[in-house]
């Protein structure tokens, strides 16, 4: 039996310590980042009502030509709207990157999926590590797990992910979700009246 189907079936242990095989692990990383998904669908429904708020007092004070009350709401919604369209990619990001997974359930691809997977993760952290602590916490745990799998994938399979490799299809999935949720997001959120006379972009 070759090492990788070794590690990828779950073994029982003989008295010494077994690493954890790789199927279980795959597939807590999957449950991880679906948990993560949900909470993400809930922070963008949070946002959209916030965003919505926002939007009527905008235009509240556009109309009735309070234009410093507009610029403050005007202001505060665009910055909403950026966390939003980050919560939005990483969602989006993070279904593409669960979707990869499931293949690996049945191929075993590892290195070529788990390392983009784990760039992607380290790209989207920032924007949206600080909406919860949960969320910065379910990063941190990804991080360190895929790192993990991929050191031993590695080991077992002697294949190296190679860095433009890593990078290209990384970017790939982020350029993908970020026109997926910009399209999206655009036809849900009305433009903000003051923006373009004041400069305010979303």
């Amino acid at each position: 039996m070759s090492k990788f189907v070794e590690r990828w079936e779950p073994r029982e242990s003989g008295g010494g310590s077994v690493s954890a095989p790789f199927k279980p692990r795959l597939e807590q990383a999957i449950r991880t980042i679906n948990r993560q998904i949900a909470l993400f669908e809930q922070a963008s429904a949070r946002l959209a009502i916030k965003d919505r708020e926002l939007f009527e007092r905008v235009v509240k004070y556009y109309s009735s030509g309070d234009m410093a009350r507009a610029r403050i709401y005007a202001t505060e919604l665009a910055e909403v709207r950026k966390l939003h369209r980050n919560v939005y990619l990483a969602m989006l990001a993070f279904k593409q990157i669960a979707m990869r997974l499931t293949t690996i359930r049945d191929f075993g691809d590892i290195v070529s999926i788990v390392a983009p997977a784990l760039d992607v993760v380290k790209n989207i952290r920032a924007g949206v590590a600080a909406l919860t602590p949960e969320a910065d916490k379910t990063f941190s745990d990804l991080s360190d797990l895929f790192t993990d799998l991929l050191v031993e994938a590695t080991q077992t399979t002697g294949v190296t992910p190679e860095p433009g490799y890593v990078s290209e299809e990384a970017r790939k999935i982020l350029e993908e979700a970020a026109a997926v949720a910009e399209q999206q997001l655009k036809s849900k959120l009305p433009p903000i009246p003051v923006e373009e006379q004041e400069g305010v972009r979303i």
